[in-house]
C-alpha cells in the first residue's frame, strides 16, 4: 500500500511538473511572438496582411484586366511559342528568313490579343485584385500566359523598330513597360520576379534603339519613346514590401497549422495537432525575427553600395535560428540581386538613351554629365564611359565590381552622332 501511494504521489508530481513546464513554454512562446511582432512592425510598419490590398479599380480602367484578357487569348503552337521566346531576347538581324516569316504570322494571328493588351498602356490604374489577406493561398496571375504575352510584345516592338514604324514601336514599348510595372508593383515575390522577367526583353530592345545607326528611320521618335517608356518604379520599396508580405503570409500559415493538422490527420492522429499547438507561436516568432533581421540585406538596394551577396555572412551571426537563416538568406539575396540586375540595366539603358538625345547637337560630351554620373545599383560604381576618336562612344557596367556577370545588356556602343531628325 505504501509503495502504491509513493508511486501515485510521484506520478502526480511528474504530471504537475509537466503541466507547469507546458504552461511556461506556452507563455514563453507567446511573449517571444509578441516581441517578434513588435520588431517586425518597427521594421516594416505593418502586421496586417489586408494592408497590402488595394481597392479594385473599375475593370475598364484597370490595366491588369486588359493585359490578362489579351494574354488569355494568345494562341501559339509549341514550336512558335518557343521561337517567340527565343526571338524576344535576340536581335532581329540574327533571325533567319523562315523565323522572321513565322514571327510575322504569329503577330498577325494574335492581332486581337495584342490590341487588347495595348489598351492597358492608357489605363489609369492597375491591380490584379490579389487577396493578400489569404496569405500563401492567395491566387496570383497566371505566369505562363503573361510571360508568353510579354515575349510576343517584345517581338512586336523589335520588328516595329527594325522597319522604322515609330507608332507601332511606341505602342509596344508602352504596353510591355505597363506589363512589367504592373507585376512588379504587386507585393508578392513571385509576381515581382514575373515583372523582372517581362522587363528584361524590353530593356534589350531599348538598348538596341540606343545603338541604332544614325540616319535610321524615325530615329528621334524612337529614342524619345524609349526614354518615356523606361520603367521608373522604385524596386527597393517593392522588394521590401514583397518580403514583408512573404514573412506575414508564412506566419499566418503556421498560425493556421493546428486547424490544418485536423484536416490532414485521421481522427486518431492527435500527435501532429499537439505538436502544432505547442510550437506554432515559437516558430512564428523565429520566422518574424529572421525576416526583420534580413531586411537590411534588402536595404542595400536603396544605397546602391557593395556587390551582390556581400552582406550575407554578417547576418547569420545574430539571426535567432541558424537553420532558418540558412533557408531564408539565399532566397533574400537572390531576390535582391535580381532587383539589382534589373536596376543596373535600367540605369545603363536610360543613360545611353540620354546620351543619344544629347548627341543631337552633333557630338557626345567628353565625360558623362553630372546628372548621369550616379553609381548604378548593380556595381555601386558609375558607368564606364569612353568617347572614341570617330565620335562613337561606349557605355558599360563596371562588372569587375561584382562576382558574377548579369544578363545583357551590359555594354552599349553608341554610333557617331548626327542631328536627330524624325524621318518619314
Amino acid at each position: 500500500m505504501l509503495r502504491w501511494r509513493t508511486l501515485r504521489r510521484g506520478l502526480v508530481i511528474v504530471l504537475a511538473g509537466g503541466l507547469v513546464l507546458y504552461l511556461a513554454f506556452l507563455l514563453y512562446s507567446r511573449v517571444r511572438l509578441r516581441r517578434a511582432e513588435a520588431a517586425f512592425l518597427k521594421t516594416f510598419g505593418t502586421l496586417d496582411l489586408a494592408s497590402f490590398e488595394r481597392r479594385d479599380p473599375p475593370r475598364s480602367e484597370n490595366a491588369a484586366e486588359w493585359l490578362q484578357a489579351g494574354a488569355q487569348v494568345v494562341f501559339l503552337d509549341d514550336k512558335t511559342r518557343t521561337l517567340v521566346g527565343v526571338a524576344a531576347s535576340r536581335t532581329e538581324p540574327d533571325w533567319s528568313d523562315e523565323e522572321r516569316e513565322s514571327l510575322r504570322r504569329a503577330l498577325d494571328d494574335n492581332r486581337c490579343a495584342l490590341d487588347l493588351m495595348h489598351r492597358a498602356a492608357s489605363a489609369p490604374q492597375t491591380s490584379y485584385c490579389i487577396r493578400y489577406s489569404e496569405g500563401t493561398s492567395a491566387a496570383i496571375p497566371r505566369w505562363v500566359t503573361l510571360r508568353t504575352a510579354g515575349h510576343l510584345l517584345a517581338v512586336e516592338a523589335r520588328m516595329a523598330v527594325q522597319r522604322g514604324d515609330g507608332s507601332a514601336a511606341v505602342t509596344a514599348f508602352r504596353t510591355l513597360a505597363r506589363l512589367s510595372v504592373s507585376l512588379e508593383d504587386e507585393p508578392i515575390t513571385t509576381t515581382l520576379l514575373m515583372g523582372f522577367a517581362c522587363e528584361y526583353p524590353l530593356l534589350r530592345v531599348l538598348a538596341e534603339v540606343a545603338a541604332r545607326p544614325n540616319g535610321a528611320v524615325n530615329e528621334a521618335e524612337l529614342v524619345r519613346a524609349g526614354r518615356e517608356a523606361l520603367p521608373a518604379n522604385d524596386l527597393s520599396v517593392q522588394v521590401r514590401r514583397a518580403f514583408a508580405h512573404s514573412g506575414l503570409a508564412t506566419s499566418k500559415a503556421f498560425a493556421d497549422w493546428p486547424g490544418a493538422s485536423r484536416r490532414w490527420g485521421s481522427n486518431d492522429d492527435r500527435l501532429l495537432e499537439f505538436i502544432a499547438v505547442l510550437s506554432s507561436d515559437l516558430v512564428r516568432a523565429e520566422l518574424l525575427d529572421s525576416v526583420a533581421a534580413l531586411a537590411s540585406v534588402l536595404d542595400a538596394l536603396a544605397t546602391s553600395g557593395g556587390a551582390p551577396g556581400d552582406e550575407r555572412p554578417a547576418h547569420a551571426s545574430y539571426l535567432p535560428h541558424v537553420r532558418l537563416a540558412e533557408m531564408m538568406g539565399p532566397h533574400v539575396s537572390r531576390m535582391r540581386d535580381a532587383a539589382r540586375d534589373t536596376l543596373g540595366r535600367r540605369h545603363l539603358v536610360r543613360t545611353a538613351l540620354a546620351l543619344r538625345a544629347l548627341g543631337a547637337a552633333g557630338t557626345y560630351p567628353g565625360t558623362l554629365p553630372l546628372e548621369l554620373q550616379r553609381p548604378d545599383p548593380l556595381t555601386g560604381k558609375p558607368l564606364a564611359y569612353t568617347l572614341h576618336p570617330d565620335g562613337s562612344a561606349t557605355l558599360a557596367l563596371q562588372l569587375d565590381a561584382v562576382a558574377r556577370t548579369p544578363r545583357s545588356p551590359s555594354t552599349i556602343v553608341l554610333p557617331p552622332p548626327t542631328r536627330l531628325e524624325t524621318r518619314r
